[in-house]
This record gives C-alpha cells, structure tokens and sequence, in this order.
C-alpha cells in the first residue's frame, strides 16, 4: 500500500511538472511570435517606404525565427507528452546559430559544451540577444563560454544601456517592466524558468565600463 502511495504522488508531481511546462511553452510562444511579428511589420514598411533591402532582411529573419519557434515549441510540447527526456546540446553551435539570425556584430569565444536540454534552448538564447538589442540598445554582442568541472557558463555580453542596480533583483520576476521599453515582462521570466527546468540557473552583472552581461549556468553533461 506504501508502494501504491509513493507511486500515485510520483506521477501526480510528473503530471503538475508537464503542466507546468506546457504553459511555460504558451507563454514563450505568445511573447517570442509576438516580438517576431513586431519586427516583420516594421521591417515591412521600412521597405514599402524607403525600399531598404537591409529592412526586408531583417523581416526575412524574423519570420524564419518565428517558423522554427512553432517548430521547436511542437517538438518540445510533444515530447513533454510522451515522456521524452533532454537530449543532448552543444550550447556552443546553438548560440552560434542563434546569433547568425541577427544583423549586427557578434562574436564566440570559449570552446564546445555539451549540456543537457530541450527544444526551449534556442528561445533562451533569443531572448538574451533580443534584450540587449532591442531594450539595451547594444550595436555589437559577444558570447563567452567557460567551463569548469561539472558546469559551463555562457555569457552573453553587450555594450548597450546596461540595467540599473537597483532592478537587477527584480528583472527576472514575471511581468516585471523598466524603462520606456520594458515590453511584456516576460522575456527574462521564461530564461529564467527554462534554466531552472535545466538544473541551472540566469543572473546578471554589469559589463564594465558600458553594458550588461548574462550568464547561463549549465549542469556538463556526462556520457554514462
């Protein structure tokens, strides 16, 4: 009877834990699409009114992001529902691509990592890239990967407005805005509930002399 016990409360903590993610997935779906069309419409009419091809670019990227988020969350969402664990990332290549999908200077330094994660990954990176973008101003970005024994950092730096110190407690909280640009609230929440459903964790520091700088906590994976 103990055993039937223990059994009952493990699958009904499994099945609060995938309701928990799904709405996680909605809520990332909802903000990223939303970001994504933001800049498609903008880039679209900059193209309508002064013919930039830069402009249709930029749209061009957003709506190829948006197509591969839809994919990513159904394979992610799908996976939840049958029980799937992470799979295995090189978070190295996934920020290398992430970063190609954005018009301005970029670089990478550190070496491959490989860390345990899911279709979410992406998204986590694109919010740390777009933050600084759009909310920090930044014109060039930077990630650094360290790794230690048991865990990588990645860090995704910028030379833009930075975040005042008497928020930086609160950024990652849900709906939580700053500035004239604080959009929804909800960017740096789904980093920050994403990397905690990794094992790791989100914080934030000043990039000194000017900006920010974001670093992912990863768990290494380790072959058994």
């Amino acid at each position: 009877m103990f055993k039937d016990i223990t059994e009952r409360k493990r699958m009904e903590q499994s099945l609060l834990d995938t309701n928990d993610a799904i709405r996680l997935i909605n809520k990332t779906m909802r903000h990223d699409l939303m970001n994504e069309l933001t800049v498609t419409g903008g880039g679209l009419e900059l193209y309508r009114m002064k013919g930039s091809e830069r402009a249709l670019g930029l749209a061009e990227n957003a709506v190829a992001r948006a197509i591969k988020l839809i994919q990513n969350m159904k394979t992610l969402e799908s996976g939840l529902l049958s029980g799937r664990s992470f799979r295995v990332y090189d978070v190295r290549e996934v920020a290398a691509k992430v970063l190609g999908t954005f018009d301005l200077p970029s670089t990478i330094e550190g070496p491959p990592a490989l860390v345990e994660a899911d279709e979410a990954l992406p998204s986590v990176l694109e919010n740390l890239v777009r933050n600084a973008v759009v909310h920090g101003g930044t014109e060039r970005l930077k990630v650094q990967i360290t790794t230690g024994e048991e865990e990588c950092v990645v860090s995704v730096i910028d030379w833009g407005t930075g975040i005042p110190e008497e928020v930086r407690s609160r950024i990652f909280e849900e709906g939580f805005k700053h500035g004239s640009s604080g959009g929804t609230g909800l960017g740096l929440y789904i980093v920050w509930k994403v990397m905690r459903r990794y094992g790791g964790s989100v914080s934030v520091r000043e990039n000194r002399p000017q900006g920010a700088a974001f670093d992912l906590t990863f768990p290494l994976h380790r072959p058994s």
